[in-house]
């Protein structure tokens, strides 16, 4: 099954979403903050897609999404904010976000985005593979 990541500072936000997902047959890791999400991408190369916030201390969503997706390109990022501003949206969708979600979320609204992010992810990743057997 699908291996996700949820960034938010918010822990309890982070352990209720975990639980839905995992629930669901998830496998779902969590960090409070960019810097631990970034480590935890480096141990788990075969993550699918990353749910994040933007209002973090330190590192905010919007640029650990652009430090993601450098090294990560087929990672699929969603935006899951209190806060989103337009501007906010269209610089995670420069980077490559796929989805910009408000909270509070509908949980079948969340588990729809990240079913969409990773079924592109697939699609993008099968072409490629289509494309080097040639």
């Amino acid at each position: 099954m699908l291996k996700i990541l949820f960034v938010d500072d918010e822990v309890r936000l982070g352990q209720v979403h975990s639980k839905r997902f995992e629930h669901r047959g998830y496998t779902v890791l969590t960090a409070q903050s960019a810097a631990e999400a970034l480590e935890l991408a480096a141990m788990h190369p075969d993550l699918a897609v990353a749910v994040l916030d933007v209002r973090m201390p330190g590192m905010d969503g919007i640029e650990l999404t652009s430090k993601l997706k450098r090294k990560y390109p087929d990672l699929a990022v969603i935006i899951l904010t209190g806060y989103g501003s337009p501007l906010c949206r269209m610089e995670t969708a420069r980077w490559g976000a796929q989805a910009f979600l408000t909270k509070p979320v509908e949980i079948e609204e969340l588990i729809g985005a990240v079913e969409k992010a990773a079924k592109n992810r697939a699609e993008r990743l099968a072409i490629r593979a289509r494309r080097l057997a040639v």
